[in-house]
């Protein structure tokens, strides 16, 4: 319903900031990383999402599109509402909590606040699928899967999936290095670079 707010962020919390539209300050649940990107009385584009309950209305919102799309998915998972889902990426960064999804390394997630064995191991069981695909969106939409820098197409939007999940060029690079490519395809060699720098 509400893609995106420009305007100036007046004040920031703990947890959330206000951000003036149209001469209304509009209070906005966000998450740790996404606050130390914002600066008091300084204008801001944040990507929003409106969730509506029968007892509130909740507008969270984040510095990219990409924490916003893990947010999204996050909560589809039974038992993460919004404020656990914020949790988790306030203790994790979201690269990571996609990256150990797609590894299905459960025991990463449980290291976010209120997440437990049972929590962790239906989101990795749930959203590994979709983890992958937000990374290949993700790198698909920035071109960066076409950057022609390996001989084998699935090394290259490999590449472009973890750079979009967040790791550095070079860091995604040696990360893909070593591993035997016969006969995988982009996900199985996806999964195989973030399993790898998992340990």
């Amino acid at each position: 319903m509400i893609d995106y707010i420009r305007g100036p962020v007046i004040y920031k919390d703990a947890d959330s900031f206000v951000i003036e539209c149209g001469g209304i300050g509009l209070r906005v649940l966000s998450t740790a990383s996404s606050l130390a990107e914002l600066t008091e009385d300084a204008q801001h584009t944040v990507f929003t999402e409106l969730i509506v309950r029968e007892d509130a209305m909740i507008l969270v919102g984040f510095s990219t599109r990409s924490e916003l799309g893990v947010f999204r998915m996050l909560i589809t998972v039974s038992g993460v509402g919004p404020k656990v889902a914020l949790g988790m990426l306030s203790s994790i960064n979201y690269a990571d909590i996609c990256s150990a999804i797609v590894a299905r390394d459960a025991k990463l997630l449980q290291t976010a606040q209120g997440i437990g064995k049972k929590t962790a191991e239906r989101i990795v069981v749930e959203l590994s699928d979709r983890a992958q695909m937000i990374a290949m969106s993700a790198s698909n939409s920035s071109g960066i899967g076409a950057l022609g820098e390996q001989d084998d197409s699935s090394d290259d939007e490999a590449l472009g999936a973890l750079v979009a999940l967040g790791y550095k060029k070079a860091e995604a690079q040696r990360m893909l290095a070593g591993i035997d490519r016969a006969g995988l395809g982009t996900e199985e060699v996806l999964r195989a670079a973030l399993q790898r720098a998992m340990g």
